[in-house]
Formats: C-alpha cells, sequence, structure tokens
C-alpha cells in the first residue's frame, strides 16, 4: 500500500487487518536505510536533496530508515535512478521497494 490509497479491513481480535486496496492512489512507496559511518551523511543528503527536487516526499522514521514517497505526477524514472545509484554506484543506502503505484 501506499498513501492516498484506499482500502477495505476487516476488525480482528481488536486490530484492523487490511483486506484489499479498493482505490488506489498511484502513489508509490520506497525504503531507504543509509549505511553508516562508512559514508558520509553530506553525501546521503545530497542525494535525498536530488530526489526531493524530483518531486519525491521523503520522512524519516529514524536515522536508520527514510521513507520515500513518490506522488503520481512525479518523474518516477528518474527518482528510481537516484535511488538505485544511492545503492549501487555509490553504496549510500540499501533500497526497498515497499509498493509500485503506476501501472
Amino acid at each position: 500500500m501506499s498513501f492516498g490509497d484506499i482500502v477495505s479491513a476487516e476488525e480482528v481480535e481488536g486490530s484492523l487487518i487490511v483486506r484489499e486496496v479498493v482505490s488506489p492512489s498511484g502513489h508509490s512507496t520506497y525504503r531507504v536505510f543509509p549505511r553508516a559511518p562508512e559514508f558520509s551523511r553530506a553525501a546521503v543528503e545530497e542525494r535525498l536533496a536530488a530526489l526531493r527536487a524530483l518531486g519525491a516526499i521523503l520522512e524519516r522514521a529514524n536515522p536508520k530508515l527514510i521513507a520515500v514517497d513518490v506522488p503520481p505526477d512525479a518523474d518516477i524514472d528518474a527518482i528510481y535512478g537516484v535511488l538505485e545509484d544511492g545503492e549501487d554506484v555509490e553504496g549510500l543506502w540499501t533500497l526497498d521497494e515497499g509498493h509500485y503505484g503506476r501501472r
């Protein structure tokens, strides 16, 4: 699931359990796990700034996890390129694809 998705849920033992996405929002979600301390915080911040400039919305869960929301009107190919380069080329982070919201 991603930001803005409308879901159906069922209550099970006092907790809501998502059963399906009823109406997808078109958002995509990625998780970035910065590798530290071998890489400069400045280098990570520079790449995060590039993601923001391309339209990604970032949220730090903690120092070791950054959520990346890609709205439907953002250039997902360019954003994914920065995410991949940060992992594969620069070695700044580990990347996890939570949900690709495009069709």
